[in-house]
């Protein structure tokens, strides 16, 4: 028995509507993502839910790429974004500016902004950067914007000094205040409003620009409890929920290999506490950040990406972005200038069972496309 004609419009119109579904919601195949090469004298700076970036590296073939903190990943396949090419840049200082809009980068001698929405480089106008050493930790100060870089110059005698850098006058001054110990860490906490200083080995230290006058020179001890563990190097740090806990990823300097952890500091009870013993080739990872509850370490030698929950204390191997924030309301209306009340529109209202001379059109125009439709079916099967 041959199929009926309803058959073969069914069948039709089935075919149609599932290739319709297949276009509409079959999400596009993507690209696989960028895979950014492991190398030395690399800086790196983050914001937190967007994305930890990290600059230079070998002089003879640079590369700047992000690690994007604003989609979920897992650790063994974390999604990279490369970044423009711009200069060439190695031993470098950076930090971002305080709109979270421009990356201020120091490479021998010589400034340059990075704008992180239009992915393009400007040249800072300043170039009194000739004693800068070959490579200093940097950090800026989100209120003022100034970027501070520790032992970012020398005066005239060969005296180590910090740099201070105001992006929006473009302009470069020496903060005239010697850094009292080296350091492995430099990152601005915005819980003390003061930059945090610590080289793993002996306390850390706190600047604090408020406190300059003729008699201070801002800097002071962060007084904390011991350290756990036997002394050692930081690799790197980031500050955590507005800055109320630093985190700092380090090891044991008595130990063969890579013995240490991660460990967080209360900044203000100043009491410490250790994680867990990290997976292997953390040591490497040397440039890190916080997002939402994660604190995440990518490794300069083998490209390792090591993620660390702050709530359960533990390593793990998938991060979960935080949610986006969302857009400001927007302002309310202004308030009316006069008082004169408005009299009722008198637009006639269809009636029930009635149809506007709009409705009369759009019924007529649907029911010329279905017939149309209905007449290229009927001949296609036909």
């Amino acid at each position: 028995m041959p199929p009926s004609l309803s058959s073969h419009i069914f069948i039709l119109l089935m075919f149609i509507l599932t290739l319709l579904f297949c276009v509409s919601f079959c999400p596009p195949v993507l690209a696989q993502n960028f895979k950014p090469r492991s190398g030395y004298d690399k800086c790196s700076t983050f914001v937190e839910g967007q994305g930890l970036y990290v600059f230079g590296g070998d002089p003879y073939s640079p590369e700047n790429f992000m690690l994007d903190l604003s989609v979920s990943w897992a650790t063994s396949d974390p999604v990279f974004k490369k970044l423009g090419d711009g200069p060439r840049l190695n031993k470098i200082s950076c930090a971002i500016t305080n709109d979270g809009e421009d990356v201020f980068v120091l490479s021998q001698g010589s400034g340059q902004f990075y704008n992180v929405r239009s992915d393009s480089w400007t040249p800072f106008p300043n170039t009194n950067f000739a004693t800068v050493p070959p490579m200093a930790l940097a950090a800026s100060d989100p209120e003022t914007g100034i970027v501070y870089i520790p032992e970012g110059g020398t005066d005239l005698a060969g005296k180590k000094v910090m740099l201070s850098v105001d992006p929006a006058t473009k302009t470069v001054s020496s903060a005239g205040f010697n850094l009292p110990v080296f350091y492995d860490v430099v990152a601005w906490n915005g819980h003390l409003r003061s930059m945090f200083v610590s080289n793993g080995t002996l306390s850390s230290l706190l600047f604090t620009p408020s406190n300059v006058t003729g008699s201070s020179d801002g800097w002071s001890v962060l007084k904390t409890e011991r350290r756990p563990g036997t002394p050692g190097l930081w690799t790197c740090g980031a500050p955590a929920y507005g800055g109320s806990m630093m985190v700092l990823l380090g090891h044991d300097i008595l130990s063969s290999g890579f013995k240490g952890s991660v460990y967080m500091l209360d900044v203000e009870k100043g009491i410490w506490a250790v994680g867990p013993p990290p997976p292997p080739n953390a040591f490497r990872s040397n440039h890190c950040a916080v997002s939402g509850d994660y604190f995440i370490a990518w490794g300069y030698r083998d490209g390792t990406t090591l993620v660390f929950d702050l709530n359960t204390q533990q390593w793990v191997s998938r991060y979960i972005a935080p949610p986006s924030t969302p857009p400001p309301p927007p302002p309310p209306p202004p308030p009316p200038t006069t008082t004169k009340i408005l009299k009722p529109s008198h637009t006639a209202t269809p009636k029930p069972g009635n149809m506007s001379s709009g409705d009369k059109n759009l019924v007529s125009i649907i029911v010329t496309v279905t017939g149309t439709l209905l007449a290229t079916v009927l001949g296609l099967v036909f």
